[in-house]
């Protein structure tokens, strides 16, 4: 019965013991505060969920003056309660887009289906575990990177690793033989830059970390590069304004 209900993503009954035994309370609404902060869930998020179980939904305006909160901070926290089974959207974008509740049945027909997942577990998000991406730097690196980074993963799941320390040639060396190297023409051909930017002939030099070199791998291959803060920044906010899709567009096959 337990096994059954959390399938059905319902709460765990309760079990309170009693003078003369005990006794077994069976919830229906999965959706308490408890419950919700419990999934890891913030104050405004639970204030969401509230509404929508209320009203029967909510769009992104009516979240930022419900919670007081800026658009993007409103649409990346719309994009976690979506990720985790909470909410389904209905629309793409624009001012028909709302989001409504999504009942305990259909959650675990997703759960089947590999559709829906938990406050920890991002597994079956399509595709980010076969994109990564790297930034190489040197000490301390870009902050504005790192947030932007941070934020990608923590919005679309995609994985990142930050590969920062001091100038060291060799080091620089080893990742452009190993990495770029061997992906050059298919990566001036996706790119229309080649990777000898990235070294001197002249002076035996190279110049993955400085001035700062963003990779993005697949299936452990670097598929496209660019580098310089500014344009590295550019690029990382266009993966955040246009999520995964806009990647996989820019990879193709």
């Amino acid at each position: 019965m337990v096994e059954w209900m959390k399938e059905a993503e319902l709460p765990e009954p309760e079990y309170k013991e009693g003078k003369g035994g005990f006794s077994v309370y069976f919830y229906k609404d999965a959706y308490t505060e408890e419950n919700l902060r419990k999934m890891g869930l913030n104050e405004r998020q639970i204030k969401a969920v509230g509404y929508v179980k209320e009203k029967g939904k909510i769009t992104n305006k009516e979240y930022q003056k419900l919670s007081d909160v800026s658009k993007p901070t409103a649409t990346r926290e719309f994009s976690k309660l979506v990720d985790m089974g909470l909410l389904n959207q209905q629309g793409i974008t624009g001012k028909g887009t709302f989001y409504t509740l999504i009942k305990g049945s259909q959650r675990a027909q997703m759960a089947h289906k590999g559709l829906a997942k938990g406050s920890n577990n991002q597994s079956s998000q399509k595709d980010t575990t076969k994109i990564t991406l790297h930034y190489y730097c040197k000490v301390p690196g870009d902050k504005e990177i790192k947030a932007l980074l941070k934020e990608i993963n923590e919005r679309y799941g995609i994985g990142y690793e930050v590969i920062e320390g001091p100038y060291d040639r060799e080091k620089d060396k080893q990742v452009y033989e190993k990495y770029f190297k061997p992906r050059a023409k298919i990566l001036k051909k996706k790119t229309g830059r080649p990777i000898t930017k990235l070294r001197s002939r002249k002076a035996g030099n190279y110049f993955v970390s400085i001035p700062g070199t963003l990779a993005v791998f697949r299936n452990s291959l670097v598929e496209w590069w660019c580098f310089t803060n500014t344009e590295i920044i550019s690029f990382l906010g266009k993966i955040l304004s246009k999520g995964l899709p806009f990647l996989e567009e820019l990879l193709g096959e």
